[in-house]
């Protein structure tokens, strides 16, 4: 850490869970979606370490039991229609029912295995990606002081949205809950982080979004324009 440097609010008792050598890796990572809910002490915590790899392995595991979470309810899906089948064509054909159940909850298991797989890659992957562009953008707009680095705005991007995504579970309101709470961590945590401000970790925040809506106009922008030229 610079010498000296200091995030604008008292940190969290205890530092990060997740960090800490106590207690298994179940009750860590429990421990630290919690303690993100305490807000602006938790991040001032985060803030004190540049230590990205910590904080994406936390976002990795975060994401690999979202992906647990809704693979057992496709899990559940296939194995009811598997039971289903069997009890409707039991009667009817020879071993077709326990062939068609059987097929289906092995779909179920393999998208519940899957599912976790991929929420762990993907986990461990975006916040590099994301952190960076939000790293870029921040740059531009005066708001990472020299004396921090990318490794800096991934892990406060990665602790910020870890804590975020898994509201997402949340039947009905779960998107909203956590796009609500993804914007809050991720202001609280950048100005902890770079003391940057809300509007310059506002403006980091919703850039990729951003970019994305500009990408598809501009690409439905051109393929009209193409298919207009090409038409007769």
């Amino acid at each position: 850490m610079p010498p000296g440097w200091q995030p604008n609010h008292q940190a969290l008792d205890g530092g990060i869970p997740w960090e800490s050598s106590a207690g298994n890796i179940l009750g860590r990572w429990w421990s630290t979606l919690g303690a993100i809910l305490k807000g602006r002490p938790f991040f001032a915590a985060a803030a004190t370490s540049d230590d990205a790899m910590s904080a994406v392995t936390f976002h990795a595991m975060t994401f690999a039991m979202f992906g647990a979470l809704v693979g057992l309810v496709y899990f559940v899906i296939f194995s009811l229609i598997g039971t289903a089948f069997l009890a409707v064509l039991a009667p009817l054909t020879k071993g077709l029912g326990g062939m068609f159940a059987g097929g289906a909850v092995m779909a179920g298991a393999a998208f519940w295995f899957a599912a976790i797989v991929c929420g762990g890659v993907g986990g461990f992957v975006l916040p590099w990606l994301t952190g960076g562009i939000h790293h870029v953008v921040l740059a531009l707009l005066g708001g990472v002081p020299p004396d921090r680095s990318y490794s800096h705005t991934v892990r406060a991007h990665a602790y910020a949205n870890g804590g975020a995504t898994v509201f997402a579970v949340i039947p009905y309101l779960g998107a909203l809950v956590s796009f609500g709470l993804g914007i809050k961590n991720h202001l609280e945590a950048y100005d902890e982080m770079h003391h940057c401000g809300g509007g310059r970790a506002f403006a980091a925040y919703v850039a990729p979004v951003v970019c994305s809506c500009c990408g598809c106009v501009g690409g439905l922008g051109l393929f009209g324009g193409v298919a207009s030229a090409l038409s007769p």
